[in-house]
This record gives C-alpha cells, sequence and structure tokens, in this order.
C-alpha cells in the first residue's frame, strides 16, 4: 500500500467513526521532522500498543498526541482526538526536587490535573506509595510508582499516553499498573497508548492487561 493509499485509508476510517484514533500521525519540533507518517487504522480498539527499538519515535508520538509537538502539515490527517483537557501523558521518570515529599507533589499534581487532594491521598493509597516519605530517598521503581500514580489523579480523562509503564517496576508495581490500565480501559469510550521496547516487555504487557481489544503498531 503506497502512502497516499494509507493515508486515505486512515481518513476513510476516521470519517465513518470506527475510532477516535484512527489516522495518519505526524509530527514535527521547530519545523523539523520528528516522527510519521505513523498509520493506525485502529478500527474498535482501545488499547493500542506503540513498539520498537530506541530512538525510532515512540516518544515523540506519545508527545504529539499530547500536544507537545507541531503536526506535521503534510502527511498528518488531524485524527479526531479528545481534546487536551481529556488527555493524560505520563513519560519517563521525571526529576525529583531535594526536600519534597510524596504528598507535596501528589497534591501539586492534583491541583494543576483539576483534582482534589483527597483524590492525591486516593492515589498514593492505590500505588501503595508513603504518603509522607520524602521523593529523594525512593528508589527508582517507588519513584516510578510516583509518576504512574498521576493516572489517577484524572480517571475522567478518556485517553491515557504512557511511556514504557512498566519499566523499573517489581512485579507487584506491574500488576499496580496493568490493573489502573484494566480498569480504565473498561470505561465506554476510554482508550489508551503505550510505548514499549521490543522484546518481552510488549508480551508481559499482554498477559498482563489483556489482548482484547488491542492493537499493536510497531514503530
Amino acid at each position: 500500500m503506497t502512502l497516499s493509499e494509507s493515508r486515505s485509508a486512515a481518513v476513510s476510517e476516521a470519517s465513518a467513526g470506527a475510532s477516535l484514533l484512527a489516522g495518519c500521525y505526524g509530527f514535527c519540533r521547530g519545523g523539523k521532522p520528528v516522527v510519521g507518517p505513523v498509520f493506525l487504522h485502529s478500527g474498535t480498539a482501545k488499547l493500542i500498543l506503540v513498539t520498537g527499538k530506541n530512538g525510532k519515535g515512540k516518544t515523540s508520538l506519545l508527545a504529539g498526541i499530547a500536544g507537545m509537538l507541531e503536526w506535521h502539515p503534510q502527511i498528518a490527517t488531524r485524527p479526531l482526538l479528545p481534546p487536551r483537557g481529556d488527555i493524560i501523558w505520563v513519560g519517563h521518570a521525571a526529576p525529583v526536587l531535594p526536600g519534597r515529599r510524596v504528598g507535596d507533589l501528589l497534591s501539586l499534581d492534583a491541583a494543576l490535573l483539576g483534582a482534589r487532594d483527597d483524590d492525591a491521598r486516593r492515589a498514593a493509597d492505590y500505588f501503595s506509595l508513603p504518603w509522607s516519605a520524602e521523593c529523594a530517598a525512593l528508589s527508582q521503581g517507588w519513584r516510578r510508582r510516583l509518576d504512574l500514580a498521576r493516572l489517577r489523579l484524572a480517571p475522567a480523562r478518556r485517553l491515557w499516553l504512557v511511556d514504557e509503564p512498566f519499566d523499573l517496576l517489581d512485579s507487584d508495581g506491574a500488576e499496580l499498573v496493568a490493573r489502573a490500565l484494566r480498569e480504565h480501559l473498561a470505561a465506554p469510550g476510554n482508550a489508551a497508548i503505550l510505548a514499549l521496547p521490543d522484546g518481552e516487555e510488549v508480551d508481559s504487557a499482554v498477559s498482563r492487561i489483556g489482548s482484547e481489544n488491542l492493537l499493536r503498531c510497531p514503530l
């Protein structure tokens, strides 16, 4: 299938209302292309696994969908994505500021996401995070849990974008993330796009989350 044929197919599927995510994606940074074309003929898929080696553009694709990059004017079809207020993006581990406690950071994130302090406490409890612990004292795995707890601060957001959600986590942490994703995807109209490296992590994600309504998108 040629570029124009694939692009037309993506447009037709999006027009038919098969999926809000169907379309042709391409993004630029400072006018220079960084990823694309990426075709998502997603049908009824609610979970999309974007896979590939490092440097293939997985993170850039998620950043673009989150509204952090410019749409490529020549290859993108501007899929009918939810508004930015219905999208949450969790990237790689964020830097930890000295002196910040888990509760401080989650309360700040809650305020930024329009949630309440009790939502922040529930997010901490969901991921078994110690509310009063200093962030800088957490191991890498627990810091990753702290990053991912933001998902529980925005349960009403329809589209979750998560970059390597199982990275650095032990089996308990990975199961908590998988459970959060299963609960999110069970709600009508919700979807998630996960960026995963090639290899066992892809199979592990499918096993933990389930293969129903799933689409694999290799880059």
